[in-house]
């Protein structure tokens, strides 16, 4: 019973808080096109940014409660599809514009899984990954996503050369809030939820650090 009161909670909240948000986003939009000042940009945008900082809360609140409650449902799926879709879906998050985005996943690659599940975990990843990039002018910013397999297990690697993880960190990288960057505006939950998730596919995830 109190698992279906929070379902029912977190659902209400999230469209009481995504029907305002999406309002605000179209008077934005009507704004920067129609507006005879252009000393007010610099609010307009502000006013995006947080926007938009609110609805990834609202969208991680919903994948965290789907991830928790849903059936598993085993399908086939292709993984090099898969996580194109991901990529391309998040190809217009801030700092996205400049990315090269480096899929080694092969082409003939199919695993039985919860789509669904997957893709919050795998999508959780490379939207922290893109979001913490470097913004120097001569960086180069990469993901790369590829896979590494033996007759036991399939591991599902990405990475980035962005700021990374100070190793001390490494523990609680995967907690609810927890923030290990100074650079970090996120919420917190990406990565716990992708935790959540993989969990529940009975997969294990893990930080690895590359020098």
């Amino acid at each position: 019973k109190a698992n279906q009161e929070m379902d029912r909670f977190v659902y209400s909240v999230s469209h009481d808080i995504s029907a305002p948000l999406k309002s605000i986003m179209g008077l934005i939009n009507l704004s920067r096109i129609e507006r005879q000042q252009p000393e007010g940009s610099p609010y307009l945008d502000k006013i995006e940014q947080s926007a938009r900082k609110l609805e990834d809360f609202v969208s991680e609140l919903l994948d965290h409660s789907r991830a928790n409650r849903k059936e598993i449902q085993l399908e086939e799926v292709s993984l090099k599809r898969c996580v194109t879709e991901i990529a391309d879906n998040l190809k217009y998050l801030d700092k996205n514009q400049s990315i090269q985005f480096i899929n080694e996943v092969p082409e003939d690659l199919k695993i039985l899984t919860d789509k669904f599940l997957l893709k919050v975990v795998v999508s959780n990843i490379v939207s922290n990954a893109i979001k913490y990039q470097k913004t120097k002018s001569d960086h180069h910013p990469e993901v790369r996503m590829s896979i590494k397999r033996d007759p036991s297990k399939l591991e599902i690697v990405i990475s980035n050369n962005g700021y990374g993880v100070p190793g001390d960190n490494d523990p609680k990288i995967f907690d609810m809030f927890y923030r290990g960057t100074v650079q970090s505006s996120g919420s917190g939950l990406g990565l716990y939820i992708a935790k959540e998730a993989m969990e529940r596919l009975n997969g294990i995830i893990s930080l690895g650090v590359k020098n």
